[in-house]
């Protein structure tokens, strides 16, 4: 991470060193050309600002995080450039890696096409060892905050399509992240860290196919565990995540999309010190009126944790 801080009307300035781990899908207005696009990034620095900083109490929360990344009323305090070191290559869908094999209805597939969704082989992706960088203006009162934020966005989030399976996981060089203290307060009503936030980390590969794949399946497997239901039962898979794909679907369809949630799950992929890839799995989960959703949350951890063994600790 890169330092240039001009103090000039109390702004600073931070750039920071990325390389994209896995396969980055994020498009324009043309679906077809993949883009590295700054309002997607302001987005997910949004997004994590919330998990990391929300509360109780919902309009000075939503004051303070329109007055940083702005509103249909004000403009943003941040300014986010790209700086390309290379002109980014791109990669048609039909070359993303299929993964580990298995079958569904006696046709095969692997998981990272599985994670992602049939719509793969139509969109083009920004492929693994792309160099860039990424610069962020802010407020120097802010400047604590849009720290954490970044630092956290870098660890635990992806970015563009399907970033909660995995894709669009970045590398920062040249960063370190601060160990905080554990935060004790119980889940919010929307998706932000709580005493409940879990981590699993899972072994080591040489690539990210293999680290990918591994927390892919983890997740998968714990989705379709008996012990969370029966097979073609969807009601407490439907708690977890949405779309469910099933020869009865256009049955089951329609109230299930009345019951959508967000999904709590984040799978990313990180590279380490030494090279390697390590897939993780990060639960954030927000409070439910409903306790189906408990139920099967609970469920689910522990299937991750009994299938793929992975070290559990507290996130944050």
């Amino acid at each position: 991470m890169k330092f240039y801080i001009s103090r000039y009307t109390n702004i600073e300035e931070r750039t920071f060193d990325l390389e994209v781990v896995t396969p980055l899908f994020l498009s324009g207005a043309d679906q077809r050309v993949a883009e590295l696009r700054t309002a997607s990034i302001k987005g997910m620095l949004r997004f994590w600002w919330r998990a990391l900083y929300g509360s109780d109490d919902v309009i000075g929360m939503k004051k303070e995080e329109n007055r940083v990344f702005g509103s249909t009323a004000s403009k943003s305090t941040i300014k986010i450039r790209i700086i390309h070191k290379e002109e980014p290559k791109q990669y048609v869908g039909a070359d993303l890696p299929a993964g580990i094999p298995f079958c569904v209805h006696g046709k095969s597939t692997g998981i990272i096409h599985y994670l992602f969704g049939q719509a793969y082989s139509k969109r083009n992706f920004i492929p693994p060892l792309t160099k860039f960088e990424l610069s962020i203006q802010f407020h120097s009162e802010d400047q604590i905050k849009v720290t954490n934020t970044v630092k956290t966005f870098f660890k635990y989030g992806c970015l563009g399509s399907r970033s909660r399976n995995g894709f669009g996981s970045l590398h920062c060089h040249f960063i370190e992240h601060e160990k905080r203290d554990k935060i004790s307060n119980e889940p919010l009503a929307f998706t932000a860290f709580s005493n409940k936030s879990t981590l699993f980390l899972f072994k080591e590969h040489n690539n990210w196919v293999g680290a990918l794949s591994e927390i892919g399946n983890a997740y998968r497997g714990a989705r379709l565990s008996p012990e969370l239901e029966k097979p073609h039962h969807f009601e407490m898979r439907s708690r977890i995540a949405l779309p469910i794909i099933s020869r009865d679907r256009t049955e089951t369809e329609g109230w299930m999309r009345s019951q959508r949630q967000t999904k709590s799950y984040f799978l990313k992929v990180i590279k380490t010190p030494n090279d390697k890839f390590r897939g993780q799995i990060l639960f954030l989960p927000y409070e439910h009126t409903n306790p189906l959703y408990k139920k099967a949350y609970s469920i689910m951890n522990e299937q991750i944790t009994r299938t793929a063994s992975p070290e559990v600790i507290h996130a944050i």
